[in-house]
């Protein structure tokens, strides 16, 4: 299954490369918007009203979506990545330069992929890192690097007799202080029987 990708289909009137056709759109348009793939055409099937019939445009493959240059991993820590990576975007055949951008992810999947990185490597690191290193091979080199925080391990700690007041707490407490707190206290007597 492909997911909810964004497919660009163009028809070709004149020499272009796929390079230059990204540039010119990541110059006009903001990230999420740029087609994570482009299918040329001869010409565009149209509808009896002259309108793109979508319709009749051809399907895309999940395999549509992998680079054409194939590279498999070749290291354990690759293939631990390459299999997180099929996971989170239900896809095969993941290679070690495809961009997990392309390949349909997004912000709320790389939220998935660092915690999914965390678990299994037992390291920190963060959205900036996927948006600036989107491979499994650039994954790799931040990981083997052993530069990012180590996981912040949360410790069970003996109660304490007075337990702090939390923000919203003392807050309360200043304002009863300041003038009272009856705005936040409902007088009434309410009787239900049955």
């Amino acid at each position: 299954t492909v997911g909810k990708r964004l497919v660009g289909y163009i028809e070709v009137n004149e020499s272009y490369t796929k390079e230059a056709l990204k540039n010119y759109l990541e110059a006009r348009l903001p990230a999420h918007m740029i087609p994570s793939i482009f299918i040329e055409m001869d010409t565009m099937p149209l509808t009896p009203s002259g309108k793109i019939d979508r319709k009749a445009l051809p399907a895309v493959d999940a395999t549509d979506f992998m680079q054409q240059n194939y590279v498999a991993a070749t290291s354990e820590t690759e293939e631990k990545l390459v299999e997180i990576w099929e996971n989170i975007l239900s896809t095969t055949k993941i290679g070690i330069h495809d961009n997990f951008f392309e390949l349909g992810g997004h912000s709320l999947l790389a939220i998935r992929l660092i915690s999914a990185i965390q678990a299994t490597f037992q390291i920190s690191i963060g959205v900036k890192d996927v948006f600036e290193n989107p491979t499994i091979s650039g994954i790799t080199k931040l990981i083997q690097k052993g530069t990012q925080s180590e996981i912040l391990q949360i410790s069970v700690n003996e109660r304490p007799e007075f337990i702090p007041l939390s923000y919203p707490q003392k807050r309360l407490w200043f304002l009863d202080q300041l003038q009272g707190s009856l705005a936040y206290h409902i007088s009434g007597v309410l009787q239900i029987s049955g």
